[in-house]
């Protein structure tokens, strides 16, 4: 159990984690799964795992990246966390404004680009990144 706590703590001290997440890693070396429980359950009650705050922070670390609530919601899946407390998170916050801030400046890099690009692959790559249709086609109308 002291290996388990000490790798676990030095996991710790590299970054946050998840609890799916560490608990995963944690597995993978090799470790008892009552024992990796047993700590994990631990680790919560002290403190040290709050899967909470941890997806509160990432979210606003994704959103500071220009992330929509898509691609956010995709990668906070990814870390393991449980899908409705994600999208108890993701509600939370006014995405409707932060897209338009995103949609415009994406719209703006693509006009200004020293190859011309039709409206149709402006609409499609945007699209792709996970824009709604009616943004990018509100904000078009402006630029053009």
């Amino acid at each position: 159990m002291r290996n388990l706590k000490n790798y676990a703590l030095y996991l710790l001290s590299k970054r946050d984690y998840g609890v799916k997440e560490l608990e995963r890693k944690l597995l993978l070396k090799g470790y008892e799964i009552e024992e990796v429980e047993d700590l994990l359950e631990y680790y919560i009650s002290i403190g040290y795992l709050n899967d909470e705050k941890l997806i509160e922070r990432l979210i606003f670390y994704q959103i500071s990246k220009d992330k929509n609530k898509k691609q956010v919601e995709i990668y906070l899946f990814g870390k393991g966390f449980d899908n409705h407390l994600i999208k108890s998170h993701l509600e939370k916050i006014n995405f409707y404004e932060l897209e338009e801030t995103m949609v415009q400046k994406q719209i703006v890099k693509y006009l200004e680009s020293s190859k011309p690009i039709t409206k149709e692959k402006i609409i499609n790559r945007l699209l792709n990144k996970g824009y709604s249709y009616q943004s990018i086609k509100n904000h078009l109308e402006k630029h053009t």
